[in-house]
């Protein structure tokens, strides 16, 4: 049986503005271990959101450099059809292919502002197993 991994993420309180790549952890050097899979994600946020003003998250691969995204692992949750209640978690339905993750790649997630909504603090839990 593999050995299950978790990382949790936080990610502060009204980001200042919409459109973010955020970079959360980085996969494994080869030379310890290298290619990831992510086998579950969530996040919830500390306050809830309304219909008209809310944020999403989307999961991302953003590659070695941690700054472009170079696929989307997750579709993005949070909108105005799903706003966000207080301390509720939404999860991610992850991409089979996209979930496995290079060595040296960072996860992250891509902010958006919906309707002038933000975020209060978002946490984000990703666990992932080893050998992608």
């Amino acid at each position: 049986m593999l050995e299950t991994m978790i990382v949790n993420a936080c990610i502060p309180s009204d980001l200042g503005a919409s459109d973010k790549l955020i970079p959360l952890f980085k996969a494994p050097a080869a030379a310890n271990g290298g290619k990831i899979k992510l086998i579950q994600a969530n996040a919830h946020n500390s306050a809830a959101t309304s219909s008209t003003a809310t944020f999403s998250l989307t999961l991302v691969n953003l590659g070695s450099a941690g700054t472009a995204s170079a696929g989307t692992i997750g579709a993005a949750i949070g909108s105005t059809a799903s706003h966000w209640a207080v301390r509720t978690p939404k999860a991610w339905t992850l991409d089979a292919t996209e979930s496995r993750i290079d060595a040296g790649d960072w996860v992250g997630v891509h902010y958006l502002e919906i309707g002038g909504g933000n975020n209060s603090v978002v946490n984000i839990d990703i666990a992932y197993q080893m050998g992608g």
